[in-house]
């Protein structure tokens, strides 16, 4: 008795499964996107905004540290100019733009020559915050400090690091932290920032520190360690 022999099966059912598994992809993707804060949303606007493959170099990485507050900007390696020479004359600058408010320098600008350039840090005082209290939006005193220093910052084409740092004090909402409130803060002075004209493709990264850097260390309750601090790298 002759054996039948099995029909041979076409390659039809690969394609489906194929298709399948790649709307299950985009189904995970979009559940998790979904599901990420603003901060991070936009620290992944921002990667595919800066990104560009006409552009020497390799974008980093968006690093996403969602408990600690560490949203990281990729940035594109770029040929910025020397700035060695023009650290003194951006601090000389700014100091000028402020002339008619001295208690701006003396209150609210700290000015530190460091390794890798001019750090500028944007303090809170005793009864004068940068912020309102316990969100990420900015005072009116704060908003008028950070357009100065975004305009003056604008004359160079400078790559910046901008960092955001708090105070001991608890926070007391659940959920969110000082780490949350010091990285939103730092993304509320970037958009200040780049609303006066600043480059947002000279942004490096943005990164909220909570109390792990201060200012004033031996006093962590200090109103000075509630600030937005900007790096102008060399």
């Amino acid at each position: 008795m002759a054996r039948k022999k099995h029909a041979h099966h076409g390659g039809s059912w690969k394609v489906a499964f194929a298709d399948f598994m790649t709307a299950m992809f985009a189904l995970f993707l979009v559940m998790w996107l979904v599901g990420l804060s603003p901060e991070q949303k936009e620290g992944i606007a921002t990667f595919f905004k800066t990104y560009s493959i006409f552009k020497n170099g390799n974008p980093s990485a968006v690093k996403m540290e969602g408990s600690q507050g560490n949203t990281k900007i990729p940035s594109v390696k770029q040929s910025y100019p020397k700035q060695g020479e023009n650290i003194e004359q951006i601090e000389k600058n700014i100091k000028e733009t402020f002339k008619d408010s001295p208690d701006v320098i003396k209150n609210h600008l700290v000015f530190e020559k460091t390794p890798e350039g001019l750090r500028i840090d944007l303090v809170d005082t005793e009864g004068e915050s940068m912020f309102q209290v316990g969100n990420k939006e900015l005072t009116p005193k704060g908003m008028e400090i950070v357009d100065k220093v975004a305009k003056e910052l604008g004359n160079y084409n400078a790559p910046i690091v901008i960092e955001g740092h708090t105070d001991a004090l608890a926070y007391v909402k659940t959920g969110y932290s000082n780490w949350e409130l010091s990285t939103e803060r730092a993304i509320s002075a970037k958009k200040q920032l780049v609303k006066n004209g600043f480059l947002v493709d000279n942004i490096e990264s943005i990164t909220g520190y909570a109390d792990t850097k201060l200012l004033v260390k031996d006093d962590k309750y200090d109103p000075k360690n509630r600030r937005i601090s900007i790096l102008v790298r060399k």
